[in-house]
């Protein structure tokens, strides 16, 4: 039975990136997840420079992203009610990077589960369960696994769920929901190749027509996310 400094639940963008800080300061960690990547995940495609984009800066991944082929979002342009012709504003929250991005996380999150496991005190085991959790005088001490092959034990001094909505983490120790609030908009998106960006800078677009707002986010790989979200209440009938 192996013995790590702390066990991460979850091996997305949260979790990756949780242990390749944690494994550059050299603390031993277990990264779990119960799929194998690259694997797609719904969830946003945009993102700032003040916020994850310097986080990947720190992780020296921010070339590598750019190599993808997800440009540099410089700018965004604006369709106020339905009309046919955009302003140009600056990026959102550009910070010191100075654009934001658009990366689709069956890539993103590859990209940063690769930059964990370049951590030598990093440990990854993909398609694996966490069947429940350790217990030791009340206090969580590891984590049950199991694979197609095998179930085990694993044992840490630390367990951080970063397993999302549904976590089973939170669930095991019953934590507090400190917030929540009321499901009110859907969002649609699909990728699509050779989609026509407006002449000059890249840029996100945003088109607002009463309450449906539709994206167009130019992504990595040569694909563009274009995306539509509309109030939950107009799906009712």
């Amino acid at each position: 039975m192996n013995e790590y400094d702390l066990i991460i639940v979850g091996a997305r963008i949260a979790g990756a990136t949780l242990a390749a800080l944690l494994g550059d300061a050299g603390y031993r960690v277990l990264l779990v997840d119960r799929v194998r990547f690259p694997a797609p995940t719904l969830s946003t495609h945009f993102f700032r420079g003040a916020g994850l984009l310097s986080v990947l800066g720190r992780l020296t991944l921010l070339d590598r992203v750019l190599a993808l082929g997800a440009p540099p979002l410089v700018c965004q342009y604006i369709y106020a009610n339905g009309s046919s012709h955009a302003s140009s504003e600056p990026p959102q929250a550009p910070g010191e990077v100075g654009y934001c991005l658009s990366v689709r996380r069956i890539t993103l999150n590859h990209l940063l589960l690769q930059r964990a496991c370049a951590a030598p005190t990093v440990d990854v085991a993909e398609d694996t369960r966490v069947t429940g959790l350790l217990w030791d005088a009340g206090r969580v001490v590891g984590v049950r696994l199991a694979t197609a092959q095998a179930s085990y034990t694993t044992r840490a001094r630390l367990v951080i769920g970063a397993d999302g909505r549904h976590s089973l983490v939170a669930r095991a120790v019953n934590a507090p929901l400190e917030a929540a609030d009321p499901a009110l908009r859907a969002m649609y998106y699909c990728y699509m190749r050779d989609f026509r960006q407006l002449a000059g800078r890249w840029g996100a677009e945003f088109s607002r027509r009463g309450d449906e707002v539709a994206y167009v986010f130019p992504s990595d790989d040569g694909v563009t996310c274009v995306a539509l979200s509309i109030n939950v209440r107009s799906l009712r009938g």
